[in-house]
């Protein structure tokens, strides 16, 4: 038997500005008016932000699969089957941002490749973009584990209908709202 509590999960956007975060402030300030029992002893207003750690997926499934949360509000971007937890954080030094960009050029490499392009023209253009050598790309197929490591951290971006079966992911919310912004 599920013990009676009023807890309250919630995916927030970014707050990466004055203006957001105010935004932020006054969605907690209209929930508690309408959950006005938020405001008691023991009960929490929780808020999961992509920017506090990255893959924020198993944290949101866990967290949506607890006995104690009663309302569960999704509030990002989406589409019908998808719910677009994370963003690519900012790159803090120039490892990273080479990282981050060697990523984007195997995976836009890959996509094109699919779509009968020319392997060898979608290098030189990327090479030409970002003003590097195409060493940084030229990678993208033969390292298989590059390839799956890349799949398997797009794949954790996101929390997809498909995901409810394929981890047998059993929220026990009691009642969720995905306001995704399509």
């Amino acid at each position: 038997m599920r013990k009676p509590s009023t807890k309250y999960c919630s995916l927030q956007d970014m707050v990466t500005s004055p203006i957001r975060l105010l935004l932020v402030c006054t969605k907690q300030m209209f929930l508690y008016e309408h959950f006005p029992t938020l405001k008691r002893p023991n009960n929490t207003l929780f808020y999961l932000d992509y920017r506090f750690q990255n893959n924020t997926k198993t944290t949101l499934m866990n967290a949506l699969q607890s006995p104690t949360i009663d309302i569960a509000l999704l509030h990002h971007h989406g589409a019908p089957d998808t719910q677009y937890l994370d963003a690519t954080l900012p790159a803090s030094t120039a490892e990273e941002a080479q990282q981050l960009i060697q990523a984007y050029g195997r995976e836009y490499m890959r996509k094109q490749v699919n779509k009968d392009q020319n392997k060898d023209s979608v290098l030189q253009k990327l090479s030409q973009r970002f003003n590097v050598s195409d060493a940084w790309f030229n990678n993208a197929f033969e390292e298989k584990n590059k390839t799956k490591k890349d799949s398997l951290n797009n794949a954790n971006k996101d929390l997809t209908l498909a995901d409810f079966s394929c981890y047998n992911f059993r929220p026990n919310v009691k009642n969720g709202y995905f306001r995704c912004l399509f």
